[in-house]
């Protein structure tokens, strides 16, 4: 289970995007945080969008993001069964929720150090969801699978219609939509092998939830990942499902070291490192994912004319010299500016790069640097900087 600030920090770093062959407008959100609680987002927004649903996502830093099998036309109105007429129903897909336990297949059941999932479930769970469309697609084409970030799949008929099964009731459309989803599922469930009776209820009931494609599966630290039709499925092994959906790939473009062959490649080149005193240090350090930018802006007041300016500056730690041997080592953050800056009112130098700053108490740390060497540092109450 992932802690709350690196979901935020992935929410925060990547840029949520749900495939628009789904109508999120239509959809009800529900987040789950790590609490165990709900929160429903169409009580704040009628309609929620891609961009609305990352600031949610980023304010809550939820577990799980699950959208509605159903388009409603009111979503804000979603709630229990029997109310749920009140909400009206546009449309709907077919859900159904693959997973490798459903049959009793012997494996090697090993969970990855790495990413909380085990290959070989994946696997299994992956023949599964092949067959599965192989009988969906003798009645429907518009298929979409997505992988759900731990040991399974979902599959989503696009184009069910439920008067393919039972009538349209105006009076109570819920029922129809239910009607529907169970004769369709009676007859697929006789020759396939991914449904059990939770799962069987999980595709009957139009009430259901599903997770959001793009999202981050907290439990296992992978993305809830689109993958596309059957064939394509078909394409990828289990190790690019897994590599796609780490969240790596989509922060930094490229998936090491979290790829399960890079993975071991990774850790026997620290194991040489640590042997050789750093023969392989520059193998390591380039499959080592870059790290976030150190660069930031800071407000500086002017000790003259008291105008506020923006500095540029870079994060940098420093020991200090007069250090004694501690059990535990005391690091000081400090910031180097990145040029020199003028007030812009005054125009006097407020900041250069051979000065570096520290905040202690809202008042400036100056320490100044030469030769490589850091000098005695000297509190200056000559500004205040607070982080922009």
């Amino acid at each position: 289970m992932l802690e709350p600030w690196e979901i935020n920090c992935f929410y925060i770093n990547s840029a949520l995007k749900v495939p628009s062959i789904w109508n999120l407008s239509r959809k009800h959100v529900r987040l789950r945080t790590s609490d165990g609680k709900f929160v429903k987002l169409n009580k704040f927004e009628n309609r929620i969008n891609s961009k609305e649903l990352r600031d949610y996502c980023v304010r809550l830093s939820p577990v799980h993001v699950y959208f509605s099998v159903l388009d409603w036309l009111f979503p804000e109105r979603v709630g229990k069964k029997y109310k749920a007429n009140y909400a009206v129903p546009v449309s709907g897909e077919y859900v159904v929720d693959v997973d490798s336990y459903v049959i009793h297949k012997w494996h090697n059941h090993f969970y990855h150090k790495i990413w909380n999932v085990c290959r070989e479930c994946v696997q299994i769970a992956k023949e599964i969801t092949i067959n599965a469309c192989i009988q969906i697609e003798q009645y429907y084409s518009d298929i979409a699978i997505v992988f759900s970030g731990k040991n399974g799949f979902h599959i989503h008929v696009l184009d069910f219609n439920l008067r393919d099964w039972t009538r349209y009731n105006e009076r109570n459309p819920i029922k129809s939509h239910e009607v529907a989803r169970f004769k369709f599922t009676k007859t697929i469930s006789l020759e396939t092998y991914c449904f059990d009776r939770s799962h069987f209820i999980v595709s009957t009931d139009p009430m259901r939830i599903i997770t959001v494609p793009s999202t981050l599966n907290a439990e296992s630290g992978l993305v809830c990942t689109y993958i596309g039709d059957r064939k394509d499925l078909e394409l990828q092994t289990v190790e690019n499902i897994i590599v796609n959906a780490s969240p790596m790939l989509q922060r930094y473009g490229y998936p090491e070291p979290y790829g399960i062959g890079a993975w071991s490649t990774y850790a026997s080149a620290v194991k040489h490192v640590h042997k050789t005193g750093g023969g392989n240090m520059a193998r390591v350090t380039a499959m080592t994912p870059p790290p976030k930018s150190t660069q930031r802006k800071l407000r500086m007041k002017c000790s003259s004319c008291d105008h506020w300016n923006r500095v540029s500056v870079k994060k940098a730690f420093f020991e200090p010299d007069s250090q004694p041997e501690p059990k535990v080592k005391v690091i000081f953050p400090m910031f180097q500016p990145l040029q020199i800056t003028k007030c812009e009112k005054c125009r006097r130098t407020i900041a250069e790069p051979k000065v570096f700053i520290r905040i202690i108490e809202g008042k400036v740390d100056i320490g100044e640097r030469s030769h490589g060497r850091t000098k005695r540092n000297l509190t200056m109450p000559v500004a205040k900087i607070i982080l922009a």
